[in-house]
């Protein structure tokens, strides 16, 4: 029960921690402007045949025939879209651009206005437009010239209308010229042509905002839950279970003392030392660890008396440790404190020493009469 409420805590911490104290970052896109074209085609037939009659108008048609229709007249119309109201100005130009190209390589290269329109002012989505005409017949004719002048021409002829769009205005609180430029390729092949109107791409503006995240409603509100109800667990586990987690002092020093005497088990010799050796003056010694520390700087035996129920240093000093009380069986404390450790421990002590014991372990050197009594503490033991 204990682990599972430290967990429910740590986990209410750190559900809680990225709710409200790290939430991240969101960052959402907004289109401020956009802009986009297109273009309408047609060819009048001008010349008799078997197949139209002339002036039959053919409208976006996939190929003319330069022989019969060979002028193409068409529209290019722009829009835009912006989040913010208002009017922008507008300006077209239209360009034939001839040019003479191999890979990325361009040799050469001529232009020609097909018209413009400038200054419009319009609002979002309102639609401007721009004629303009070709003759396929003079184009021709142009590339056949400028190629015989060169005498050699390594590239391949290409023929495009080029759109230049421009649009001045405000736009999301900012004052922006954006300039739009695409080629709408014109395929001329042997009698016919075609324009490709499907490399109009326009433009699209966006603007990232970054803004705190908002927590999930189940992250606000799981993690406090569940580090309250960790708190609680514990909190309910301390009070109503005293036993199990609380020790008085009576029981630390206990279980401190069986901790050193379980360590020093094998140095510790257990026999009734002389009267006289505590006839010698006296310093008592408050951990039976800081006694051995004592008996290890004196190069001494640690002997504990199990008349006296004393452990003793006996050197030009007498060096005392009175073991704890051990703690009542009624009293708070863990299991370890009550059962059979200690009992293990009190059979260990009340063993009756080997009087020859006493002659081999203990070495009594001449010391004064006098009775001196002092309670060690590190800095004593060291000086010892």
């Amino acid at each position: 029960m204990l682990v599972l409420s430290i967990l429910a805590i740590a986990a209410g911490l750190w559900i809680g921690y990225g709710a409200y104290v790290a939430p991240g970052e969101a960052t959402e896109e907004q289109t401020v402007l956009t802009t986009s074209g297109e273009i309408e085609h047609r060819a009048v037939v001008s010349e008799s045949n078997s197949l139209y009659p002339t002036d039959t108008v053919l409208e976006n048609e996939p190929l003319y025939y330069t022989t019969i229709a060979p002028t193409v007249e068409g529209e290019f119309h722009s829009r835009y879209g912006s989040v913010q109201e208002g009017n922008a100005t507008v300006t077209h130009e239209l360009e034939l651009v001839i040019r003479s190209v191999d890979g990325d390589e361009t040799y050469w290269m001529t232009r020609s206005s097909l018209g413009s329109d400038t200054g419009q002012a319009i609002e979002p989505g309102e639609e401007t437009t721009t004629a303009f005409e070709i003759n396929m017949t003079e184009v021709q004719d142009r590339i056949s010239e400028i190629e015989s002048d060169l005498e050699d021409d390594p590239g391949e002829s290409s023929v495009a209308v080029e759109t230049t769009v421009t649009l001045e205005g405000v736009f999301d609180g900012e004052e922006r010229t954006v300039t739009t430029t695409d080629q709408i390729p014109v395929q001329l092949t042997g009698g016919t042509y075609s324009l490709d109107d499907d490399e109009l791409s326009g433009e699209q503006i966006t603007e990232h905002e970054t803004e705190s995240a908002t927590p999930v409603l189940t992250r606000a509100i799981g993690g406090p839950l569940l580090l309250l109800g960790g708190l609680v667990g514990t909190g309910g586990l301390v009070v109503f279970r005293p036993d199990e987690y609380g020790l008085s002092a009576t029981e630390r020093a206990w279980l401190a003392y069986r901790d050193d005497r379980a360590e020093f088990d094998a140095i510790i010799a257990t026999l009734s030392p002389p009267e006289e050796a505590f006839d010698r003056p006296r310093t008592s010694v408050d951990s039976l660890a800081k006694l051995v520390q004592v008996g290890s700087n004196t190069d001494s035996t640690v002997v504990y008396d199990p008349t006296r129920e004393v452990y003793v240093v006996v050197g030009e000093f007498l060096y005392v440790f009175e073991p704890p009380q051990k703690p009542d069986s009624t009293e708070r404390g863990p299991e370890s404190v009550r059962g059979s450790k200690s009992a293990e421990t009190k059979s260990e002590h009340d063993k009756e020493p080997d009087q020859s014991e006493d002659q081999d372990v203990l070495a009594l050197p001449a010391h004064d009469t006098d009775t001196h009594t002092e309670t060690i503490s590190d800095k004593n033991t060291n000086e010892a």
